[in-house]
């Protein structure tokens, strides 16, 4: 079931469970190339986590623009606040979840606004 089932219009979000570099999409909720990040929900048992966003699939800063660390060194579930612009030609986000002291996975929410 998702978790923001009542975002209509412009409003648009996205989840999966990302261990390592992971590109998620999802066709129904998240058909955009240009988004404004709002929310980025992290569940996980994770007590050491980082999260980056990276601009491409490469998972390099050689993009349109440089990763941004979204959340460094985090312990546990996180609702992480954010106003940031983000474009890609495939309809994905890209992200890293690294847990920094264990095995761990994360599910992740994220929702925006379309552009």
């Amino acid at each position: 079931m998702k978790r923001y089932p009542d975002y209509k219009g412009r409003m648009r979000y996205i989840e999966d469970t990302v261990d390592g570099e992971t590109s998620i999409s999802d066709d129904d909720t998240w058909a955009v190339s240009k988004v404004k990040l709002c929310l980025i929900d992290v569940v996980t048992a994770a007590t050491d986590w980082t999260l980056t966003l990276y601009p491409d699939d490469d998972f390099d800063n050689s993009g349109i623009a440089p990763s941004i660390v979204i959340a460094p060194n985090a312990n546990g579930n996180q609702t992480i606040h954010v106003a940031i612009p983000y474009e890609s030609s495939n309809q994905e986000i890209h992200l890293d979840f690294v847990d920094n002291i264990g095995a761990e996975d994360a599910v992740i929410y994220i929702a925006g606004e379309g552009m």
